[in-house]
């Protein structure tokens, strides 16, 4: 969780934060557990349970739905399992991808029979995990680019994106695209920029995007 920044305005700071998430999950869990969190008091538990929010302890047992429910969570799971799973591959061993029980969430299905390291296969997963729904809109984008269609998900008016083309060159646009196996690198990063400028979710620094 963020700090507290007294120049922010107290409700920015509770929508960034995920305050309201965690309280409302507190009291979910204090009420299905009563009898048990009851017994050394109500102020302790919520003391113990922000607690362990800060120290990334709180989602340890937790569902998967709970663990990619806020960015705190995603990665608090990801230093979890760093810390248990750290030994694997210290030697620099290859695993197949069968070894993987989710190697599908990193790699294409025709590269299943590939060897990877852990550290590699730990990069891959976490950036799948933590920047799930910015992956899956530009994936999104670029089969719309690629289909010849204009990726209405991040039109925005001043983007000069196919859907402002006059309808001739547009039509043109299409068929050059339907010919082509890929898509423009420059046409998807203007696509890209566009998503980041209204995405609500999640996404890399634009510095780490440009790289790529």
């Amino acid at each position: 969780m963020s700090r507290f920044n007294p120049t922010v305005p107290v409700e920015e700071y509770l929508a960034d934060s995920n305050v309201m998430f965690y309280l409302c999950d507190a009291v979910t869990q204090l009420l299905e557990h009563k009898e048990e969190y009851t017994q050394f008091g109500v102020i302790r538990y919520f003391a113990e349970y922000f607690s362990s929010v800060k120290n990334s302890n709180h989602i340890l047992f937790r569902e998967y739905s709970y663990i990619k429910a806020t960015p705190h969570n995603r990665s608090s799971f990801i230093r979890v399992f760093w810390r248990c799973y750290r030994q694997i591959g210290k030697s620099g061993d290859l695993l197949s991808m069968l070894e993987y029980r989710s190697s599908r969430i990193v790699l294409m299905d025709d590269a299943i029979d590939c060897l990877m390291s852990f550290s590699d296969f730990l990069c891959a997963f976490q950036l799948q995990l933590y920047y799930q729904e910015f992956l899956d809109s530009i994936l999104e984008i670029y089969q719309d680019l690629l289909a010849g269609k204009s990726p209405n998900t991040v039109i925005v008016p001043t983007s000069t994106s196919i859907e402002q083309l006059p309808p001739v060159a547009a039509e043109e646009n299409d068929k050059e695209e339907q010919q082509q196996d890929g898509v423009e690198t420059a046409t998807l990063a203007q696509c890209i920029e566009a998503l980041c400028d209204r995405f609500k979710h999640t996404y890399p620094p634009r510095s780490c995007i440009e790289t790529f």
